[in-house]
């Protein structure tokens, strides 16, 4: 019974996320789309970059819960398999709050790039979704695939068991979560209230307060990955909080990415996730350097490129935002654009001034980010850092 189960949830996942990217349901031989970032009409677009054209040329989206299925005699919520876990929901003995039954409604409120990415893929989980933002408009893809619209973040706390947000910063999560007609007039004492923005730790550990002292449970549960990661099923979170919560509702994070990790008590997946945006701007500003270093010195930029991602410096990161930095190929998507990906650098400056961490790197990272700012290169993803290098090196724009 419990393999008849898994099977069965496999073609509704599998068809369910076939549906958001194709237009219509999908076969295993078929199903090797990209999805990518979210465009007008539908949640996910088929768009495959470049790197999976000229590097990776077979690599596949993973469909959501994909893996070895799991019986009723492994009697556990996952398997582990070439490193990854994987997670079948009815066999699993882990929702002790919502029992066996694994479809749980679900509120979403921040509907951007993130959440256009996020929301179909809990939608295509089964779970009920009820959305919320600032402009309604946005929610217009999302409501064509099964989500309801929530006219306030209390209306979709109301009628929810899980509350996700994800928001631009601490202003935003406190207006949603406190505020009029916010989450916390609206959440039920045995909801879970999920905040899985990047904002300043502190602020989310006071928010985190307020909930408390009415009685009701906040975790923050940043997600670490873009667009193009969420739709393959390779986006990982962070969560902390009571971990008895989190238990809880991880079998509904999993529908969102397959890495999911405890952190500890209240505001440290936040400060975690500061520090790791840290790294990763840090990091591809490197890769930046070393290849306008090479082109400077007659090393064809894409050969540079390509070598790079053969070699020990290639990771995750590089391998779906190098291919940007070729010419001409700048404006092919938008992961984080530099005034995004400068708000965490700045969180983590200042992360690093109250608590006396020197953090060197990331201070020259954000100057460099201040140039792309300063050359009208805001609105590109960061790698466009790539052309301060060049320009500041003396090639031509």
């Amino acid at each position: 019974m419990g393999e008849k189960l898994c099977q069965q949830n496999e073609k509704v996942l599998f068809d369910g996320l076939s549906r958001l990217v194709t237009g219509r349901s999908g076969s295993r031989s078929n199903f090797s789309a990209i999805p990518g970032r979210p465009g007008p009409g539908h949640g996910l677009t088929s768009n495959i970059s470049y790197y999976d054209i000229n590097v990776n040329p077979r690599r596949e989206s993973a469909p959501l819960a994909r893996g070895p299925l799991l019986t009723k005699e492994m009697k556990g919520s996952s398997a582990i398999a070439d490193g990854v876990r994987y997670y079948c929901p009815e066999v699993s003995s882990s929702l002790t709050r919502f029992g066996k039954r694994w479809v749980v409604k679900i509120g979403f409120l921040g509907l951007g790039d993130m959440g256009q990415a996020i929301v179909p893929r809990l939608i295509a989980a089964g779970h009920s979704v009820a959305g919320w933002n600032r402009t309604k408009e946005k929610a217009a893809p999302l409501l064509e695939i099964g989500m309801v619209w929530a006219d306030t973040p209390r209306d979709a706390a109301r009628q929810s068991e899980v509350v996700f947000s994800i928001v631009t910063d601490s202003a935003a999560v406190r207006a949603l979560a406190l505020g009029e007609n916010g989450v916390i007039s609206g959440l039920d004492k045995g909801a879970v209230y999920l905040d899985m923005s990047t904002i300043d730790p502190d602020s989310s550990r006071a928010i985190a307060a307020e909930f408390a002292k009415a009685g009701l449970t906040m975790l923050d549960s940043p997600i670490s990955g873009t667009t193009l990661t969420v739709g393959q099923g390779q986006a990982s979170l962070l969560v902390a909080g009571d971990k008895a919560a989190f238990e809880r509702v991880e079998p509904v994070l999993l529908s969102i990415g397959p890495k999911v990790t405890y952190i500890g008590a209240q505001g440290l997946a936040v400060q975690l996730k500061v520090a790791l945006n840290l790294t990763l701007v840090i990091e591809v500003m490197g890769f930046c350097e070393g290849v306008a270093l090479a082109e400077k010195g007659g090393v064809p930029r894409e050969v540079a490129v390509g070598a790079f991602l053969k070699s020990v410096v290639a990771s995750p990161v590089l391998n779906y935002r190098a291919p940007l930095i070729l010419e001409g190929h700048i404006s092919d998507a938008t992961y984080g654009n530099v005034n995004l990906q400068q708000k965490d650098m700045l969180l983590a400056l200042d992360l690093g001034r109250k608590m006396g961490v020197p953090v060197p790197l990331g201070a020259a990272a954000n100057e460099m980010l201040n140039a792309c700012r300063g050359l009208g290169l805001a609105h590109h993803d960061f790698v466009a850092v790539y052309e301060v290098y060049r320009r500041m090196g003396g090639m031509s724009p």
